[in-house]
């Protein structure tokens, strides 16, 4: 499974499904390469040092440009069998368009999930009744300071 998160400078937000459910593979969509690809390499040791392996990529989007937030998805959606599309982080631009992709693929049953940190709730939010849902979330303090960068 793939899990596609839309980037947030909060962290948290952007690991909340792995940390849940192990994906396969980690595909962040935002608009910051450098930040993304700083993030990534945080995750990497995070999973890591808990003997986890996780693929990660990322694409990047102008977060104003609505029609290039489609295109990275429609590929993304058309390049991957199962994958689910996290929108625990991210902006409203990158929302919308996932959207509009969800609208106009409705046949191919995109999953789409929010993670409450505050709450620990899966929200099933493209309604179709399945959550991605394998247990809480759980990072230690070392884990937490460890995804921003920390030592």
């Amino acid at each position: 499974m793939k899990y596609i998160e839309f980037y947030d400078e909060n962290s948290i937000e952007n690991l909340c499904a792995c940390l849940m459910m192990l994906p396969e593979e980690v595909i962040m969509v935002g608009d910051n390469a450098a930040s993304m690809k700083r993030h990534i390499e945080n995750c990497k040791k995070m999973f890591a040092s808990r003997g986890q392996k996780i693929e990660f990529s990322y694409k990047t989007v102008s977060r104003w440009n609505t029609d290039q937030v489609l295109q990275v998805l429609e590929k993304i959606l058309q390049d991957t069998q199962d994958c689910v599309f996290g929108i625990t982080g991210g902006d409203e631009m990158s929302m919308f368009a996932l959207g509009i992709l969800c609208e106009r693929h409705k046949e191919k049953n995109i999953q789409v999930h929010r993670i409450s940190v505050q709450n620990n709730t899966v929200y099933d939010c493209d309604m179709d009744g399945i959550k991605i849902e394998k247990g809480s979330p759980k990072l230690s303090v070392a884990e937490n300071v460890r995804i921003y960068g920390g030592t």
